[in-house]
């Protein structure tokens, strides 16, 4: 009952059930997978050249492997203020060729409430039906690849998937 007023207070706004104004910020904030993930879908889909998202540990892992695989053209971490502290934050442009974007979007698979994991031969058997899409996994390496994932023999959790 207590999700589905969360979700009703995110609808109708925090007031109308008793929710105070950082309930919604907190539930953004829970996720830094998917909050950086829809910033970078937002990017794509507006095409703007640039995009800034606050800095976490989780955002930046995943930024650096989106930066690899050629998702991301550059990116630049530098720091702000906002309400009078200071605060990382992370500016990054996604890769654009002749106004197309490298990929369509990032789908976050893996959420705080569902896990999904993948073992190592379902790896092999997706990847053969794989062309240009990848698969971002968490594994015992850090985040990787399914590529990667085959070739270090490894299996782990589906975070998102690129296409």
């Amino acid at each position: 009952m207590g999700a589905s007023l969360i979700g009703k207070a995110l609808d109708f706004g925090p007031s109308e059930y008793g929710f105070e104004s950082h309930a919604s910020r907190y539930l953004i904030l829970s996720n830094t997978y998917s909050y950086f993930i829809s910033h970078v879908n937002l990017a794509v889909r507006k095409k703007h050249a640039q995009t800034t998202v606050r800095y976490s540990k989780h955002s930046h892992q995943l930024l650096h492997l989106l930066y690899q695989t050629g998702c991301i053209h550059n990116y630049l971490i530098h720091w702000g203020v906002v309400r009078f502290k200071p605060r990382k934050f992370i500016t990054f442009s996604v890769t654009y060729y002749r106004g197309t974007p490298f990929f369509k979007s990032v789908r976050v698979v893996t959420t705080p409430s569902r896990k999904h994991t993948i073992s190592l031969k379902a790896l092999s058997v997706v990847n053969k039906s794989f062309k240009s899409t990848i698969m971002i996994l968490s594994s015992t390496r850090g985040l990787i690849t399914h590529k990667e994932a085959i070739r270090s023999k490894v299996s782990g959790q589906v975070l998102a998937i690129i296409g």
